[in-house]
């Protein structure tokens, strides 16, 4: 099930859907009353659909308080209806990239949106679990087993119950603290190029060598098209312009390159979480809600413009637009 045109997607960061938490326990003014009621009623009839992926499971699963973070779940739970956003971003890239090969052989193009959203715990990890034949169950009752799951994992009620209870997540504290390294050394690396468009032509083409290019080949490959059609996808100029028809791997890019250009703030692990949120959020919704240093570098970077996304740092500001 996927949003219908008309309907508005608003995406929240963690800290976004907390302070929701705190106007919806706490002891809201008049205007908080006002935008509560507003988002409230925006889910109720689903207007607005305010979608929630895995990073919010992740983030969520910190607060170790198991009263705090059951009324928050049940909060999220109810606010987005189920709906859920898929968490595999570099699918995401790999389907606008085939979307630039099948425009050009005219080729009807993949609706990425009706991958990106949907309802359940299965659109929120990314696959589809199902009961595996052991030999023992006929398979008319297997198949009425995993009918059942199916429905179970789309319920409300499910995700609720998953973004609740406690998960391990294995301690990834030393690959963060050698990512950083690596990032801290790249930005560093990158200050040797003085003119700073320059710079950041090169900062997009190492990235776009990296991510886009292979992506393109599998592409030709899968479609048996000549090379030689890469100078039509890869026009010489006009590089942006073509970036900004790969959305997801734009925001990345962009998100990566203008964090690492403030100098003075040193790189931090919980940055990684914050630009998985954006990427996922930011091409395919309406409005992201997020915090002021990541809402100062999407306009910063034009972010808001490329992507047809408002970008808002507090839920408060959400008043002018329900």
């Amino acid at each position: 099930m996927v949003p219908s045109q008309t309907q508005k997607i608003i995406y929240f960061d963690q800290n976004a859907w907390i302070d929701l938490a705190k106007i919806y326990y706490g002891s809201p003014n008049h205007q908080e009353k006002n935008l509560l009621e507003k988002i409230l009623n925006a889910s109720k009839e689903e207007t607005t659909v305010f979608p929630i992926s895995i990073v919010h499971l992740g983030e969520i699963n910190k607060i170790q308080r198991m009263s705090r973070r059951t009324k928050l779940a049940q909060l999220m739970a109810q606010v987005s209806k189920g709906y859920t956003v898929i968490p595999y971003w570099n699918r995401i890239i790999d389907l606008e990239v085939e979307n630039l090969v099948r425009d050009l052989v005219k080729i009807p193009k993949i609706d990425i949106k009706k991958y990106w959203l949907g309802k359940g715990v299965s659109q929120l990890i990314g696959m589809k679990p199902n009961i595996v034949d052991d030999g023992n169950i006929p398979k008319e009752q297997l198949n009425q087993l995993n009918k059942a799951l199916e429905e179970s994992l789309v319920n409300t009620k499910t995700v609720e119950l998953l973004l609740a209870y406690p998960h391990y997540f294995a301690s990834h504290e030393k690959d963060a603290i050698e990512a950083i390294e690596i990032f801290e050394k790249n930005r560093v690396d990158l200050q040797e190029f003085k003119d700073k468009d320059f710079r950041f032509r090169v900062f997009l083409a190492r990235n776009a060598l990296n991510t886009i290019g292979p992506r393109i080949s599998r592409i030709l490959i899968k479609y048996n098209l000549p090379p030689k059609i890469l100078e039509i996808i890869l026009p010489k100029d006009g590089f942006n312009e073509f970036l900004e028809r790969i959305p997801t791997a734009m925001c990345e890019f962009y998100l990566l390159y203008f964090r690492d250009q403030q100098l003075q703030r040193p790189i931090q692990v919980n940055d990684s979480l914050d630009i998985w949120h954006l990427t996922l959020g930011i091409p395919y919704s309406d409005i992201v809600v997020t915090e002021n240093m990541w809402t100062s570098i999407c306009y910063q970077s034009k972010l808001n413009e490329k992507c047809n996304t408002i970008i808002l740092n507090s839920i408060n500001e959400l008043i002018h637009y329900l």
